[in-house]
């Protein structure tokens, strides 16, 4: 198998996890607000956030384990392992992210917004690559401007140069002219084009 299949196993296999995460999360949202609960004193506020806890402990160790197995397996490389979200999965993404950045040789984020904490991944150096139009339908492209602004200041206090924060760090707002003539009539469709761009994906694959 040649090291370019693995790199597109791996990063198949990092999309899929992602999906699967969101798709649970979304099911079980989705089975609360079905529930009638009566209203929720302090304490039950605290054990419900303690049960969510244990749930994204849960899933990260689920995605971990997946990712030892495919490794144990062959079908990926502990050290090529990418990761793309998109819109709500670029979310979940973030969230994943701001827990276990060590997961990921590089993330790459698409028209979506960060939900995860920011430390973790300065402190890990994953390399992330935030892509966007400029008028983003539902977005807009200010969250992910926000994101790449601290997470530019957390690794500038760290004492990295420029040059060093540049090769960890990519804000690609894209304008208008870039979608036009294409197949995409709208924006926030963008990962179309994203994940046939030579330079994202090279960016990406160049960890």
């Amino acid at each position: 198998m040649t090291k370019r299949k693995i790199m597109l196993i791996t990063v198949c296999f990092a999309i899929f996890a992602i999906s699967l995460l969101l798709s649970r999360q979304f099911f079980k949202s989705a089975g609360k607000r079905n529930m009638d609960v009566p209203a929720a004193g302090s304490e039950q506020i605290e054990d419900s956030k303690d049960t969510e806890e244990k749930r994204n402990t849960e899933e990260m160790t689920e995605l971990e384990e997946t990712e030892r197995t495919a490794a144990s397996e062959g079908a990926a490389e502990p050290e090529k392992v990418y990761s793309n979200g998109y819109s709500g999965g670029g979310e979940t993404l973030a969230l994943i992210l701001g827990k276990k950045p060590e997961l990921f040789t590089a993330a790459l984020m698409c028209s979506s917004k960060w939900d995860g904490a920011y430390e973790p991944v300065t402190e890990a150096k994953t390399p992330v690559y935030f892509v966007i139009g400029e008028s983003d339908e539902y977005y807009g492209s200010e969250p992910f401007k926000e994101a790449y602004q601290i997470l530019y200041e957390l690794y500038a206090e760290q004492g990295l140069a420029k040059s060093e924060i540049d090769n960890l760090l990519v804000l690609d707002i894209k304008e208008k002219n870039y979608f036009a003539g294409t197949k995409v009539t709208y924006q926030h469709g963008g990962v179309y084009l994203f994940c046939r761009d030579e330079k994202i994906m090279g960016w990406l694959f160049g960890h």
